[in-house]
């Protein structure tokens, strides 16, 4: 995978140029995104998966995942699961805050599946 941060856009002319920093995604994979994403109540609204960070196309296909909005999911569903038995969770508060862990390094980045890439 591939993580891209915006860097600057500068227009001279009729053109336009944009800057872009591209690193590799190596100490993540895009599975155990999914495994966060996929199938829960939370992202099955496109609208409201959007606003988590990650843009749902209309082939229903994860589009990228911004990883400073996911961020801040991960920090609000864990807050407010605090007082939730844990039978009542979807999702595993450990595997959360290392996966929250792992993403802080790519903070600004947008992180693109695999197939996405060309």
């Amino acid at each position: 995978m591939k993580a891209k941060k915006f860097i600057e856009k500068k227009e001279e002319g009729e053109y336009e140029y944009i800057k872009t920093h591209v690193i590799e995604v190596e100490d993540i994979t895009w599975e155990e995104l999914e495994d966060v994403f996929m199938d829960s109540p939370e992202f099955e609204d496109p609208e409201d998966a959007y606003y988590k960070g990650i843009p749902i196309d209309y082939n229903n296909e994860v589009v990228w995942l911004g990883v400073n909005q996911f961020i801040s999911w991960i920090e609000d569903y864990i807050e407010r699961s605090k007082d939730e038995d844990k039978e009542d969770l979807f999702h595993d508060i450990e595997k959360l805050k290392q996966l929250r862990e792992k993403l802080e390094k790519y903070d600004g980045y947008d992180i693109y599946p695999q197939k996405v890439q060309n």
